[in-house]
């Protein structure tokens, strides 16, 4: 791993060390053994969230959320039965404090179950995404780390 990546990282969990409260954060592809081998690995840093529970609550949350756009009952459970959803709507009603995915699901996937069930904050229309890129060589970017707009969220950026 680039010496970038250890500094870069190192910061990440000095700031999440700072946080009294630590943060519940679900990881809807847990079956998947790189999320899980990630999951436990951060284990000293927050409180993982690897098992989604089924609760009722998620669906009627989901229904309540997306009726005006023609969810039935029905749908609304099925949804909620999806890992994905069922980890947004976990953020959604607090039971979570965020969540990580993309492992296994399109960006599309994961954006698209966030923004039917958490939302956008008000004001907000265009969902991005970025990701951060270590290199060895420190002089690039900010001490090695740089950071790149993901295309698949805002293919063309105004």
């Amino acid at each position: 791993m680039p010496g970038s990546a250890v500094a870069f990282l190192e910061l990440q969990a000095q700031r999440l060390k700072q946080i009294t409260k630590r943060k519940r954060i679900v990881f809807p592809e847990g079956g998947d053994p790189r999320v899980r081998a990630a999951a436990d690995r951060l284990r000293d840093l927050i409180d993982p969230i690897l098992e989604l529970p089924d609760d009722p609550r998620y669906a009627r949350l989901y229904f309540e959320r997306r009726r005006e756009k023609g969810v039935t009952v029905e749908q609304a459970e099925e949804m909620a039965r999806r890992s994905l959803y069922r980890a947004a709507l976990m953020v959604a009603t607090g039971d979570a404090d965020g969540g990580v995915g993309g492992a296994v699901n399109t960006t599309a996937e994961t954006a698209r179950a966030a923004i039917e069930c958490i939302g956008l904050a008000e004001g907000i229309r265009t969902v991005s995404g970025v990701f951060f890129m270590c290199v060895e060589d420190r002089s690039f970017g900010c001490d090695g780390v740089l950071a790149f707009a993901d295309c698949a969220m805002v293919a063309e950026p105004a």
